[in-house]
């Protein structure tokens, strides 16, 4: 299986990691495809590739939305026909299924190998993640889902002191 990723170190590390994980656990030789973003693109846009690694930064945090922009072609209540090999912008991903919360429940499993290849478009395997580390003096930073701290709040209190024994003391 051949899977397509563009140039950059965390998504090989991924990839390879994935194709570990394939090749273990469902005997899946993988050949990892390096290309450059516009290499990468026109394959994507020709259908050269069997697994393409994509990537999507998210709104908001509600999953219906999610749901809308890594299922494009699918709407609430059934399971839609997009082909894998179909890309949609986030704008139009948005405007193309707007499913609700409660029809996401309502969708039917899917069952066999063949419904599968048919219907999914995009499998979710792995999130990105980060990390803040602030000071105990800096009150107000903070975290949400969506990684994007508001800074408005963010306070240095300069009367703060370490509280306990100091570093290094018994």
């Amino acid at each position: 299986m051949r899977l397509l990723i563009n140039r950059n170190e965390q998504q090989r590390l991924v990839a390879q990691s994935v194709a570990t994980m394939w090749h273990n656990v469902l005997g899946i030789e993988t050949e990892i495809v390096i290309k450059n973003w516009d290499e990468y693109e026109a394959a994507i846009r020709e259908g050269d590739y069997d697994v393409v690694r994509r990537g999507l930064v998210m709104q908001n945090h509600r999953r219906a939305h999610k749901h809308s922009y890594a299922f494009p072609g699918q709407r609430s209540g059934r399971t839609g026909s997009t082909s894998g090999r179909e890309a949609a912008s986030p704008a139009s991903a948005g405007e193309a299924a707007k499913p609700r919360e409660k029809g996401l429940r309502a969708m039917q499993p899917i069952e066999t190998e063949a419904q599968a290849l048919r219907d999914l478009s995009a499998m979710p395997i792995y999130f990105a993640s980060s990390y803040s580390l602030v000071k105990p003096y800096v009150s107000g930073f903070d975290s949400n889902v969506l990684d994007t701290p508001s800074l408005k709040a963010v306070r240095i209190n300069i009367d703060w002191k370490q509280s306990g024994p100091a570093k290094g003391s018994p």
